[in-house]
């Protein structure tokens, strides 16, 4: 069991990040610090590319925009990809070949370009704001929905529960 939570602080360090200045607490993540590079793999806030990235941009651009992001090839991004110190005593970190440089400023643009077009789009806006005043109009009403919990028994729930 103290494996298993060990487990879960890590992976939980790894989605929300890790500051550089907070001391790395072995006893909670059950990872000596030699392993800290790990939790850039999923959140890197240094260079800001990370899987999670990698992934929401490929899926988006295919489900929006029609196509693959081909533009830049994860595989070759992650076959140029290095851990390294920047100073003896410093934690190693995720640092990429000068050769991707350029897939890496693809990256950025794609992330640019998405914002404009897909994320922060007047449509999307509206929608967003549409549905957020549904729900808050739900809120106030006697709308209930009901769910099956794991004894077979239905309960009803406010939205806000």
């Amino acid at each position: 069991a103290a494996a298993a939570q060990k487990d879960v602080a890590f992976v939980q360090a790894c989605i929300e990040g890790y500051p550089d200045a907070k001391p790395w607490d072995e006893a909670r993540l059950g990872r000596p610090e030699s392993k800290r590079f790990l939790l850039d793999i999923v959140s890197n806030s240094r260079s800001g590319i990370d899987v999670d990235k990698l992934d929401y941009l490929m899926r988006d651009s295919v489900s929006t925009l029609g196509t693959a992001a081909s533009s830049f090839d994860p595989r070759r991004l992650f076959a140029a990809c290095r851990v390294v110190r920047p100073g003896p005593r410093a934690p190693g970190q995720i640092a990429f070949e000068e050769k991707v440089a350029l897939d890496i400023n693809r990256i950025f643009k794609l992330r640019s370009e998405m914002h404009q077009m897909v994320y922060q789009h007047r449509v999307g806006t509206v929608a967003e704001a549409m549905v957020t005043d549904i729900l808050l109009a739900a809120e106030d009403s006697e709308m209930r929905v009901f769910a099956q919990s794991e004894d077979g028994e239905y309960q009803s729930f406010r939205l806000s529960e």
